[in-house]
């Protein structure tokens, strides 16, 4: 089983831009592929791109063997965990998980919200760093009335900017575990 999940993790390694290389094809490891692709929550279709990839060497996948792999694989890919995981990376979960889909819609959802708040805070934090540079290049020597204002103006900004920083890392500690 361990070689197996060795070659699961490095098959994607193989692959250029088609779903597999003529080794793999060659290989016909069907269910170390099948399993792979199921733990990456591939549609069922997505034979179809082993077997367009795999008919240029004149191969034709085990599609029983892939299914019933891929199937297994599911069942990795199919948890609230994974669900949630896969949010926190800003995607979504592919329609391909039977039973428990609202829990699941649910854990995604979580993780993409978490996403999207520490996105929204990290271009906060990224608006705070423009204002710091500014104020501390820009605001030296004797100021002219003009520069006052908008030194307080930028100050304000600042403030407003922190606020926020600190409101969306309150809402952040909401997503930051499974629901």
């Amino acid at each position: 089983m361990l070689k197996r999940l060795i070659f699961v993790a490095f098959l994607p390694l193989l692959a250029s831009c088609a779903s597999l290389s003529e080794d793999a094809c060659r290989q016909g490891d069907w269910a170390s592929i099948g399993l792979r692709d199921g733990v990456n929550g591939q549609l069922e279709s997505y034979i179809n791109n082993h077997r367009e990839a795999c008919s240029e060497f004149g191969i034709t996948p085990d599609v029983q063997t892939w299914l019933r792999y891929r199937a297994e694989g599911l069942k990795e890919y199919c948890t609230a965990e994974n669900a949630y995981r896969i949010g926190r990376s800003g995607r979504d979960l592919n329609p391909v998980c039977e039973g428990n889909r609202d829990a699941l819609r649910l854990a995604n959802f979580y993780g993409q919200r978490y996403y999207e708040i520490e996105s929204q805070i990290d271009d906060l934090e990224d608006m705070e760093d423009v204002i710091l540079t500014r104020l501390a290049t820009e605001f030296t020597g004797e100021l002219t009335p003009e520069q006052v204002e908008l030194q307080q103006f930028l100050l304000a900004d600042l403030r407003e900017i922190r606020r926020d920083i600190r409101r969306l890392e309150r809402e952040l500690r909401k997503y930051d575990d499974l629901p």
